[in-house]
């Protein structure tokens, strides 16, 4: 799933120190925070369908212009599914973002940082399957 050269670059991001992203703020190279959407199982098929991201994107509804891209990344040894978010996302829309990944995925921390772990895959921003 990862190459050589990618496992090390996973291993320095987990190592960063990870930055709270503020409503408002952009994050280091002027970019929008990532917040994970969902812990992908073990044992998951690297190319399987992630019902999640699926539903997630039905929640979002228009919400979705202000997501910057879908992914499946490298995180702490595992995969998560997770986005990057525009950050000048105005703060009702915010709220309604939060709701739709809460409801997508009770239970996760949904929590909006600065950081860019190694993306593994794409899915497609309106329908939510994996990109080929």
């Amino acid at each position: 799933m990862i190459a050589g050269h990618d496992r090390q670059s996973a291993a320095r991001e987990d190592a960063r120190p990870v930055e709270r992203w503020a409503p408002g703020a952009v994050c280091l190279r002027g970019e929008g925070p990532f917040v994970r959407l969902w812990t992908i199982p073990d044992g998951t098929a690297e190319d399987a369908a992630v019902p999640v991201v699926e539903a997630f994107v039905n929640y979002a509804g228009p919400l979705r212009s202000y997501v910057r891209g879908i992914h499946e990344f490298a995180d702490k040894g595992g995969r998560v599914a997770g986005l990057f978010v525009d950050a000048a996302i105005p703060a009702a829309k915010l709220k309604r973002l939060r709701a739709a990944l809460q409801r997508a995925a009770p239970g996760e921390p949904h929590e909006f940082v600065c950081r860019r772990p190694p993306i593994l895959r794409a899915f497609d921003p309106v329908t939510g399957k994996p990109e080929p």
